[in-house]
């Protein structure tokens, strides 16, 4: 909220879902925008906060076109991911990578991206 001057963000996209889902609410402008590829269930609490904010909220599954048998839509989603690539290679669209560790740590990672302590993929 800082970093907005007290209006919250217009998009939040949530890969880690749980506690970090149902809080992202509080984070959110007015009218904002919360992904998640995850399933969540929050309390009570932060569902009021979701319910002050009016967001969207999507679950994003990327494989549900290839269940569903949409071939259109995978071929949109190709379109997507072609683009995101060139955008990569142009340099427009970076790799952050916090920390690497290794696998013997993975213990150690795991405590880490529940904390909060992580940045990146």
């Amino acid at each position: 909220m800082n970093w907005t001057d007290g209006l919250g963000v217009r998009l939040v996209v949530d890969t880690v879902g749980g506690e970090t889902f149902c809080k992202s609410f509080a984070a959110t402008r007015l009218y904002g925008r919360v992904v998640t590829l995850l399933s969540t269930a929050c309390d009570i609490s932060h569902t009021n906060i979701a319910r002050l904010r009016n967001p969207s909220i999507g679950y994003v599954q990327m494989t549900a076109p290839l269940y569903f048998g949409l071939h259109l839509a995978r071929i949109a989603q190709t379109r997507i991911l072609e683009r995101g690539t060139k955008l990569f290679e142009q340099g427009i669209l970076k790799i952050h990578v916090g920390r690497s560790l290794p696998l013997e740590d993975a213990a150690e990672a795991h405590r880490l991206i529940e904390a909060g302590h992580t940045t990146g993929k």
